[in-house]
């Protein structure tokens, strides 16, 4: 687990360092760019990026953004995505792997990112990159395949490094980021649980986008 952990930083190092983008895009509140032949499309509620020039899609890149509420800080989003998710196959119910839980700062601006194996779809990963800027809550979610995990990454980030939000978070106690987390924990333990239909709307909001991309992803690879 340690040394897994440790190529996942290595990872995440070099992919803010390498790679090329061609192009901005403007969603919601958020600007980023994407790499050459990266084309995004509206799917509902969300913004959905995909390698056009790949004979099929190996990774997705989604985009939601929803309005803030009062219980939408960054300590609740370090809490729900420090925890394995669950992941139902027919009857069987597998739980995700957390393989990096912490806090990065992103031009300005504050953010989670996990990593998770197995959250979304078997034998894929997927990076949760989440701020809060009033009036949003925004979610980026990366899923790609493990066999094209660490080449599609080192793609994609300069398209990370590059995310920009519109309006920046206010400087309050309730809002004030959470300690960085070096390794996968469970949930922090001093903190207020939210209301249940609140949890109930979060984990809708962290899976909307997803739903439309995996839809993709498998319509892909059938074809």
């Amino acid at each position: 687990m340690a040394k897994e952990k440790e190529k996942i930083v290595a990872l995440i190092f070099a992919f803010f360092l390498l790679g090329g983008t061609a192009h901005a895009e403007t969603y919601g509140p958020l600007t980023f760019s994407l790499p050459t032949g990266w084309q995004c499309t509206i799917q509902k509620s969300s913004d959905v990026c995909l390698d056009k020039n790949a004979s099929k899609p190996n990774g997705v890149l989604v985009v939601t953004f929803k309005n803030r509420t009062p219980e939408d800080t960054l300590v609740y989003y370090q809490n729900q995505l420090s925890a394995p998710r669950p992941l139902k196959t027919g009857e069987v119910i597998t739980p995700s792997q957390v393989k990096l839980i912490r806090q990065i700062t992103l031009n300005g601006q504050q953010w989670i990112e996990a990593v998770h194996h197995n959250s979304e779809i078997l034998g894929y990963y997927t990076h949760y990159l989440v701020t809060v800027a009033d009036p949003y809550a925004v979610l980026v979610s990366i899923t790609v395949s493990d066999q094209d995990y660490a080449e599609l990454m080192t793609n994609l980030g300069p398209t990370i490094n590059s995310m920009k939000v519109a309006v920046q978070q206010p400087a309050t106690a309730q809002n004030s980021p959470p300690q960085t987390v070096s390794a996968p924990q469970a949930p922090v333990q001093d903190v207020t649980p939210a209301p249940a239909r609140h949890k109930s709307k979060m984990l809708l909001y962290l899976g909307v986008g997803l739903a439309v991309a995996l839809f993709l992803l498998v319509y892909a690879i059938v074809q």
